[in-house]
């Protein structure tokens, strides 16, 4: 059975169109594995539909700001584009919106603040420890947690996060990144990510991610 094979939750990005990103959570969901899937509210109205569907294959949204990243951008700015990224999300979904995240993975001080006035859990943030992820609890916000994501550490790829398209921007092949992801499960947390019409839709990094899954304790 597939499903015993991997016991995790895979990251997955997508801004472009719907083939590579279903591909890939059905992919995931034979095995078991649930998905966060990151994308604006743009993307989220233009495929509702297929969006709602997949949310029944072991798949939930992060929400995406579409402005870009949220460094530094001041309090009232990003709780006026979570609000809305909220709110245009959930009516298409019919579900409340629990992970809020921007362009690399990009938070701070105030995403978290603002995630806790609004009732959202989990903010995914820059990594910090090589590829280690990590879940820090806040004290100044007890009910929001911050999932730190993987990133590469290999000075070749570095400042990219665990992504598939961190590699084939940077011209590496499928091969590095399995290196990286075999050698990663040294940590307790790993956080894989893959921006789905790369992973899910180029034959050579699906089936990289495949043998991952197949294989990887």
């Amino acid at each position: 059975d597939k499903s015993d094979k991997t016991k995790a939750i895979m990251m997955l990005i997508e801004y472009k169109d719907t083939i590579g990103l279903v591909n890939f959570v059905n992919d995931l969901d034979s095995r078991g594995i649930y998905s966060l899937l990151s994308v604006s509210p743009d993307f989220v109205e233009e495929n509702c539909q297929t969006i709602k569907s997949l949310l029944d294959h072991r798949m939930e949204i992060v929400s995406q700001n579409p402005a870009g990243s949220f460094w530094d951008q001041p309090y009232e700015e990003q709780l006026k584009a979570i609000k809305d990224s909220k709110s245009r999300i959930e009516a298409c979904t019919g579900r409340p919106l629990r992970i809020v995240s921007s362009r690399y993975f990009a938070s701070d001080a105030n995403t978290v603040k603002v995630a806790e006035e609004l009732g959202i859990p989990f903010v995914l943030a820059r990594g910090t420890s090589g590829t280690e992820a990590i879940v820090f609890q806040p004290e100044e916000y007890p009910d929001v947690k911050i999932i730190s994501v993987s990133n590469i550490p290999t000075t070749e790829f570095e400042y990219g996060s665990l992504c598939d398209y961190s590699y084939w921007v940077r011209e590496g092949a499928p091969e590095d990144m399995e290196k990286e992801l075999l050698a990663g499960l040294t940590n307790n947390k790993i956080t894989p990510v893959s921006h789905t019409n790369l992973g899910g839709f180029k034959a050579r990094w699906n089936q990289m991610w495949l043998n991952f899954f197949d294989t990887a304790d």
